[in-house]
């Protein structure tokens, strides 16, 4: 399986805005809209919190690894205390995976 850094130049949200996320009852998410459309999470394989450089002031990130309807592996993170549902700030794309 191929990776591509979402932050890559050329990658899959160069110039791009964050991300929105839709999540389930559960705060899981469940859909991502990306480049006008609306795309369905089918599984969430993967969730972890990374401190990042915590004495510089970074925020905590959690990150989720989730495979889209298409079949397609993302990496997607949260950072601070935003992003709690769609249209807000905070969720990002990190990583495609093809």
């Amino acid at each position: 399986m191929k990776r591509h850094d979402a932050s890559a130049p050329g990658g899959a949200s160069a110039g791009r805005g964050p991300l929105q996320v839709r999540l389930d009852a559960d705060g899981q998410p469940a859909g991502l809209f990306w480049q006008g459309r609306w795309q369905r999470v089918v599984r969430v394989l993967e969730t972890w919190h990374d401190t990042g450089q915590w004495w510089d002031g970074e925020e905590e990130k959690v990150f989720y690894r989730v495979v889209l309807a298409s079949g397609a592996v993302w990496e997607i993170y949260r950072s601070g205390s935003g992003g709690v549902g769609a249209g807000e700030a905070g969720w990002h794309l990190y990583r495609i995976y093809d």
